[in-house]
């Protein structure tokens, strides 16, 4: 009998690249969705018989596992999860994500994934930063270990640089790639492909004796501006696309919180592992890959992608 997953955030980017890193493995992978009727959590039922569409939200994680107990004739046996983001109460994040962790002990699941934010590298352990939702992960990571070491649940802790989907031609991406330019001081960005978070999340369930108690930063490549902007141009012909730069100087100015997020993220030491991410995954995704194969910019050119 297949072992269960317990998949949190299905439909986002990351349990999604989770889910399809996991689809020719052997396990039974529950996908947690509030909605298991939308089109998104559709697409995942139908990628593998092996998925199965959990509905439930954090908000009740005993109802999870008791439907968990319906559609599964086996117990879960393992957890991803990635605590969804609340600005305006980031207490409730920590709450769920808490919860999840009593509940997983609770239910004797052997191992729980988790996956947080990167706070300085091997600093992040000892660092929650200012940034308010940061901080909350840096809190469900501490209670994880305590549950952990009382309980004897393995656990493993992923923690991605920013993510290279910031970057998008839409206004939210142009403004990231804004503030990129003019407020990085020629400081090299920590980038990471979702697909490779979903990447290292299947191998600390595949191979989870050499994962167990890890804690470890996902970063797939490390850039200037001008060097993103480089390739960007070398391959579309155009300079990548900005805001306006008076606009984003004045939303730094009133959000205090994107304001503190990008002077942590400048705050990263250079080093961050990425040579010991590349030898776990060879086919890591760089940022020349990423933008010519999986940034909406090249799937605009070839919507076949």
């Amino acid at each position: 009998m297949s072992p269960s997953l317990l998949v949190t955030g299905a439909t986002g980017k990351q349990g999604g690249a989770t889910i399809r890193a996991l689809l020719h493995s052997d396990f039974e992978i529950l996908a947690l969705t509030r909605d298991a009727t939308s089109a998104p959590a559709q697409k995942l039922a139908a990628l593998s018989p092996n998925v199965k569409l959990l509905q439930g939200n954090l908000n009740n994680v005993a109802a999870i596992f008791d439907q968990a107990r319906i559609i599964s004739r086996n117990s879960i046996w393992g957890i991803f999860s990635v605590s969804p983001i609340n600005k305006r109460d980031p207490s409730v994040e920590e709450v769920q994500g808490r919860n999840l962790i009593d509940a997983a002990v609770f239910n004797n699941v052997q191992l729980f994934v988790y996956t947080s934010v990167d706070r300085g590298g091997a600093q992040s352990a000892t660092t929650p930063t200012n940034v308010p939702f940061w901080t909350t992960k840096h809190r469900i990571e501490q209670h994880l270990r305590i549950k952990a070491k009382s309980s004897g649940m393995r656990y493993t802790i992923l923690r991605p640089t920013s993510f290279m989907e910031l970057v998008s031609d839409d206004l939210t991406g142009r403004m990231f790639a804004t503030m990129w330019k003019n407020h990085f001081d020629n400081q090299r960005m920590h980038l990471v492909a979702v697909r490779d978070i979903g990447y290292f999340a299947a191998q600390a369930f595949l191979h989870s004796d050499r994962y167990m108690g890890v804690e470890m930063t996902l970063t797939g490549d490390e850039l200037t501006f001008a060097e993103a902007d480089a390739v960007f141009r070398d391959k579309f012909g155009k300079p990548l696309p900005t805001a306006n730069s008076v606009l984003v100087s004045v939303f730094l100015r009133v959000s205090k919180t994107a304001r503190i997020i990008f002077e942590s993220i400048k705050e990263r030491p250079a080093d961050l592992g990425i040579e010991e991410c590349r030898k776990i995954h060879p086919g890591l995704t760089d940022w020349k890959t990423w933008i010519g194969e999986e940034s909406n910019f090249a799937k605009k050119l070839d919507p076949a992608m």
